[in-house]
């Protein structure tokens, strides 16, 4: 198999592989050439190439999209930055990621947001879109969505009266015909205040128990049941981030099946880590929402298929902020890394029969590119060569001291999992091989909302 980097212009062919077109699995080669896909065929009739890549008989899909990452970057570039995070990424096979604007300033102004695309395009080596931070007025709105960013990103439990206040943007949103999908963290602020009060108040030790009763599995589901509310009224889409019980995901079902603009997503650590297994890691499996009992993982587990994304809320810390939280957990930041690990842990679920491969696939392919209206996530000739070659069959542990982004620990640390990555290429190049990155800064670029490309 060939190693090492290629100039941007070489061509590639990559034969004996599966490739994922069209939510199935078929057996043959593609032709690359100037960072796009020229030609699908069997092997023999693929073109000459400056490469040949023999895939031996692996997975070659769509690059993964990300839908849901913190790169810190600015702000925060001591915990992760666009290089490290985009290595991070390209290990993972995921080629196209969406950064999160809580950074330093929060990223919710059209000025704010061109800066940020600068950064990313100076140091990302996988392609990227934004999500724009919910601005201070309403006016603003109009600029963001003059740069190309897909969505605004919405923390409903630090708006003082969140529903009335989404109320007035989705009003402003349709008023001026704007092109958004509101990327929403669903959490009842007043839930949040009554649950700190009443475990304050009976002295509860401050550990992950604390954390999960302050952030309840009724914050999130009453939360989301006010939210979709708004959309019947207003018609806005919206989108759901890291859903973590299964009443929730049950209302936005039955308000997709009456035919109303909503999505939502899991993450592998709600799907897989039970509180009761990360109450042993204290601050290290802090995150919010918070990883829920037994019961609601398996319930999760059980509606997989019923999900849009999976997404990773990718959210680095050093380890010396998570580490303040042993003896009180409200010391400890809440977020885990997981951008590397998303789609091995997604393919070891489908292994597992959680799901089919071609569902997970979707799941972090075509299904983000069509809610995010991104010109990503399918191979058909034309198309960018954002590919991840994959050996499905392959175990091997995660071990943090071996991620490629800056933060070295995880709590799937030892857990085994099925399907390697062996190589992720952006747009022809191949980024990542073998444990390596063979990318320099800068190689990948702003990736602008657009039609996406409906496959079936």
């Amino acid at each position: 198999m060939f190693l090492g980097v290629l100039m941007s212009n070489a061509s590639i062919s990559i034969k004996n592989v599966l490739l994922f077109i069209n939510n199935t699995f078929i057996r043959g080669g593609l032709y690359i050439e100037d960072g796009k896909i020229k030609k699908i065929a069997k092997d023999i009739k693929l073109p000459n190439a400056d490469s040949v890549i023999d895939g031996n008989g692996n997975l070659l899909i769509p690059g993964g999209i990300d839908v849901h990452v913190h790169f810190r970057d600015p702000g925060f570039t001591y915990k992760e930055d666009f290089y490290t995070g985009s290595c991070a990424a390209a290990a993972g096979g995921i080629t196209t990621v969406l950064d999160m604007p809580n950074n330093k300033p929060m990223i919710n102004t059209a000025q704010l947001l061109n800066e940020k695309k600068s950064i990313g395009e100076q140091k990302s080596i996988v392609d990227f879109s934004l999500h724009a931070g919910l601005p201070e007025k309403l006016e603003e709105l109009i600029r963001i969505n003059q740069t190309g960013v897909p969505s605004v990103k919405v923390y409903s439990y630090l708006l003082q009266d969140s529903i009335s206040m989404l109320s007035r943007v989705f009003s402003f949103v349709k008023e001026h015909n704007l092109n958004f999908i509101f990327a929403i963290h669903a959490e009842s602020r007043q839930l949040l205040v009554k649950n700190k009060r009443f475990i304050d108040d009976v002295g509860l030790k401050k550990d992950l128990t604390y954390h999960a009763l302050h952030h309840s599995p009724d914050a999130e589901v009453k939360e989301i049941e006010a939210i979709l509310e708004l959309v019947k009224t207003h018609i806005v889409p919206v989108h759901f981030c890291h859903v973590s019980t299964k009443e929730g995901s049950e209302l936005i079902l039955s308000a997709k099946r009456e035919g109303y603009p909503v999505s939502f997503e899991y993450t592998p650590h709600h799907l897989l880590l039970s509180h009761e297994k990360g109450y042993s890691m204290g601050p290290i499996a802090k995150v919010n929402p918070p990883l829920r009992g037994q019961q609601h993982v398996m319930k999760l587990q059980g509606s997989i298929s019923d999900v849009d994304i999976i997404a990773s809320d990718h959210a680095p810390h050093t380890y010396e902020e998570k580490i303040k939280g042993i003896k009180d957990i409200t010391k400890a930041p809440s977020g885990i890394v997981g951008v590397e690990t998303l789609l091995p842990l997604l393919l070891t679920l489908a292994h597992n029969g959680f799901l089919s491969y071609e569902e997970a696939i979707k799941k972090i392919t075509i299904n983000p590119a069509r809610i995010f209206s991104l010109p990503k996530g399918a191979i058909y000739e034309g198309a960018d060569a954002d590919l991840a070659l994959i050996d499905r069959r392959k175990e091997w542990v995660i071990r943090g001291r071996e991620l490629h982004g800056m933060t070295l620990f995880t709590p799937f640390e030892g857990l085994k999992v099925r399907g390697k990555v062996l190589m992720t290429l952006v747009r022809g190049r191949i980024v990542y091989q073998n444990g390596e990155i063979l990318e320099k800064p800068g190689w990948g670029k702003f990736i602008e909302s657009t039609s996406p490309i409906m496959v079936s």
